[in-house]
């Protein structure tokens, strides 16, 4: 059975056999169709700009199956969304583990560091971590690479390994070991001490 209707307003007063469909700009394509397949025409110039004359010819399974399609898409892109940052967490949680044990940081500081509890970096390094990391925690592992990789530039080893565990008498650290005082001073000295250590790559 078809229902058709001829006029449409947007001030306020809608169809009722597509009051239920609600389409939104996020529909995509779906949208696209269900415009062309309701035969939208322009708006004449002597006719209200509020007016939308339509002719439409409703076909209820069809509606249903693009309303369908569209949930379909929308599960699929958020499930690629989805994972697409456990990639990401998985690569920088290895990257992560691998620094701390080149650093070669206890347990307890390797977790203060990635702002965890013991336990939870346990199952970091056992495999089992299926979480997800903040941007608080994300930061401060892109900012740990960001000064392996100065160190390794800056010095040789084994100073490039040992420098962050050495007592430096620099105003940044005020003679403790700069891992002491990222962990004591959270995210803010972790961007200070890399950005530190890029100013001494740069000759500054």
């Amino acid at each position: 059975m078809q229902t058709s209707a001829s006029m449409f307003a947007l001030n306020g007063e809608s169809c009722p056999a597509i009051s239920n469909l609600n389409p939104t700009p996020t529909m995509g394509k779906t949208h696209q169709t269900f415009r062309r397949m309701a035969g939208t025409v322009a708006p004449k110039t002597n006719r209200h700009p509020n007016i939308v004359h339509m002719n439409l010819i409703f076909r209820p399974h069809e509606t249903m199956l693009w309303l369908l399609e569209d949930q379909v898409m929308q599960a699929v892109t958020q499930q690629k969304r989805e994972n697409s940052d456990r990639r990401k967490t998985g690569v920088a949680l290895k990257a992560f583990g691998n620094v701390m044990i080149e650093w070669k940081l206890s347990q307890t500081d390797a977790a203060a560091i990635a702002d965890m509890s013991e336990s939870t970096w346990k199952r970091v390094r056992g495999g089992t971590f299926n979480g997800d990391l903040t941007r608080d925690q994300m930061l401060r592992m892109s900012a740990v690479i960001g000064i392996y990789k100065s160190l390794k530039l800056y010095f040789d080893d084994p100073i490039a390994f040992e420098w962050i565990t050495l007592p430096n008498d620099g105003p940044l650290f005020r003679g403790q070991k700069p891992v002491t005082t990222m962990i004591a001073d959270g995210l803010p000295q972790f961007l200070r001490v890399r950005a530190y250590l890029d100013a001494l790559r740069g000759g500054a």
